[in-house]
């Protein structure tokens, strides 16, 4: 997948990325990072644009081999996707979008149900999507899978900061220092 990466970096044809991009995929069909880097060599601000990417990333996703985390690719395009748009919160709530993130996401979490990291990032689409109900038991549910991580608990507080509850913000915050002394992002936040 380092090759697609060059190709992206170098400007290559599109042939050689894909070229590249099946070669990943014979050495390992479930290399997800061959994916991921094909994804961004399709990003717009590269050589592709907002279509083909996520052509490439709905096709991954329905053809993935079952259990990977491949059809996570369609939830990174998406979130590509609303970077770019004038309202993220719009966007990501638009009831196909969200249905195709929480599907991906819904089948992960079947076949990996102690993933803390990927609720976390679940749970981040679903706060700004407006479900922050699901956002918030989600992101709980990460910290219940992983209490010694400190960035969930540190994604956690910057949900609650952006809901202006700061206290429950500056105890998450905490938390994720007492978890990670050396985890400074979190530290100069909470001192604010």
């Amino acid at each position: 997948f380092m090759l697609i990466v060059v190709c992206r970096g170098l400007g290559l044809d599109r042939d050689k990325m894909e070229e590249y991009f099946l070669d990943a995929l014979a050495a390992d069909p479930t290399n997800y990072y061959a994916y991921y880097e094909k994804l961004r060599y399709l990003f717009p601000q590269w050589h592709g644009s907002d279509e083909e990417m996520l052509s490439f990333a709905r096709s991954a996703a329905l053809q993935a081999p079952p259990n990977t985390a491949i059809p996570l690719i369609l939830a990174e395009a998406h979130w590509v996707l609303a970077k770019d748009a004038k309202d993220r919160r719009r966007y990501l709530s638009d009831p196909k979008v969200w249905d195709q993130i929480n599907s991906v996401y819904s089948d992960f979490f079947k076949a990996f149900p102690r993933s803390a990291s990927e609720r976390a990032s679940f749970a981040r689409y679903a706060g700004i999507a407006g479900k922050e109900d699901l956002a918030l038991d989600t992101f709980s549910k990460a910290i219940e899978l992983s209490p010694r991580n400190e960035i969930v608990y540190y994604e956690r507080a910057d949900f609650f900061r952006k809901k202006k509850e700061y206290l429950r913000a500056v105890d998450d915050y905490t938390r994720s220092i007492e978890v990670n002394p050396k985890y400074r992002e979190g530290e100069a936040i909470s001192q604010r």
